[in-house]
């Protein structure tokens, strides 16, 4: 309860400087800009990493789209400081963020048989939910003790990590038939 009432004392203590830099013209452009670069970039990117996945193979189109992802997350939150570097940085951002779950269309149903794949795909889709509940309350914790949004977002991205560790060891499957 207490690291509760600590993160609602401290956000509160700074509502106001946050207020006031989120309304300067300049920011407030670019903050209504950054989903207009990122959005394209998002839709791009995914349809793209089908193709690169038929083309370059599942694990090699996974594993360089979360490495890109990984790295985009310090290149917006802690080496962009200038407003046109945060326009390029979220566009990048957006394409390999979100067009790394292409995997659980291209790749994921291709690892199990038939008999058990909707119940497999569903089971690895839907698990993550279970743990992705705490993040709220992790990532409030990690904003306070960290230093700020920009360190916190930056530890919480080092999950991609584990894709990372794990992806070698998935065979790949592109030109094989699907499992029986």
């Amino acid at each position: 309860m207490s690291l509760i009432l600590s993160v609602i004392s401290h956000l509160s203590q700074s509502k106001s400087q946050c207020s006031q830099w989120l309304q300067s013209p300049t920011w407030s452009f670019y903050l209504e800009t950054c989903p207009l670069t990122t959005t394209p970039c998002l839709t791009s990117s995914t349809h793209k990493a089908c193709f690169f996945a038929d083309a370059y193979g599942r694990k090699a189109t996974t594993i360089a789209y979360v490495a890109l992802a990984f790295l985009s997350v310090p290149l917006v939150f802690l080496w962009s400081h200038d407003l046109v570097t945060i326009l390029w940085a979220t566009a990048f951002s957006g394409a390999f963020v979100s067009g790394q779950y292409t995997w659980m269309a291209a790749w994921l149903p291709e690892l199990f048989p038939t008999r058990v794949r909707a119940t497999a795909t569903a089971f690895v889709f839907n698990t993550p939910r279970l743990i992705a509940w705490t993040g709220p309350l992790i990532s409030g914790w990690l904003i306070a003790n960290f230093g700020g949004f920009s360190t916190a977002a930056v530890a919480i991205a080092t999950v991609y990590i584990l894709s990372l560790v794990a992806a070698p060891f998935l065979p790949e499957t592109r030109g094989k038939p699907l499992p029986e």
